[in-house]
C-alpha cells in the first residue's frame, strides 16, 4: 500500500510529499518548526536569498541530527555497559 501525499507551501513553492507512517508528527508540525528554523536563519543571515537560506537550515538540521545520534549512541554505550557489570 503506498503511502498518502501531502501537499506544503515552504518559502513560497509548493512541494507533494509522501507521509511516513511510522511519524508521530504532522506535516503541519513538520511545516511550523521548519519556517521557525527558516526564519531563524533569515535573521542571522539576512542576505542570504531562499536557496541559500534552505541549504544553511538543511545543513544545520544534520548536524543536529547527528549530534542527536552521537549522544543517543554513548547513552546505549553507558546503558549496555551499566547491564553487563550488573550481571
Amino acid at each position: 500500500m503506498s503511502e498518502p501525499n501531502f501537499m506544503l507551501q515552504i518559502a513560497g513553492r509548493h512541494y507533494r510529499l509522501k507521509a511516513t507512517t511510522n511519524s508521530k508528527l504532522t506535516p503541519e508540525q513538520i511545516k511550523t518548526e521548519l519556517e521557525q528554523r527558516l526564519t531563524t536563519a533569515a535573521a542571522q543571515s539576512p542576505l542570504a536569498n531562499r536557496d541559500q537560506l534552505l541549504v544553511l537550515t538543511a545543513v544545520n538540521l544534520v548536524a543536529e541530527l547527528l549530534q542527536q545520534q552521537t549522544l543517543e549512541q554513548q547513552q546505549l554505550h553507558t546503558l549496555l555497559t551499566t547491564i553487563r557489570q550488573a550481571d
